[in-house]
């Protein structure tokens, strides 16, 4: 098969692509903008895990693969940090508890020793 001629001057052809390839470059913010909103919260979360709140506000965001695919992986990573952050959030509230707990009972043990 052989492409089919283009009818018009260049500046015609021009025209009509000129706002698919603006809808295009929008579309490619957008995703751009999912990315980096994204590996951000990945970036948070792995910070605030390892106890390190200075973060880097603008992870780079590799214009190489910005497909759907990469994206949900992307997902997929901040979902198991979320739950690995609740996990240890309950682990570390539970700690404090039995830390208290434990706090009192000695307490109450001297009290009892020196009476």
């Amino acid at each position: 098969m052989q492409p089919e001629k283009a009818s018009g001057t260049i500046k015609e052809q021009l025209a009509a692509i000129a706002p698919i390839l603006e809808q295009l470059w929008e579309q490619k913010a957008e995703r751009v903008k999912e990315f980096s909103d994204v590996q951000t919260q990945i970036q948070k979360i792995c910070g605030e895990i390892a106890g390190n709140l200075n973060i880097n506000d603008n992870p780079t965001v590799d214009d190489a693969d910005l497909s759907l695919k990469k994206l949900d992986e992307y997902h997929a990573q901040l979902q198991e940090l979320q739950k690995e952050k609740v996990n240890l959030f309950i682990l570390v509230t539970v700690h404090q508890i039995i830390s208290s707990f434990l706090d009192m009972l000695i307490a109450n043990c001297l009290f009892y020793i020196v009476e």
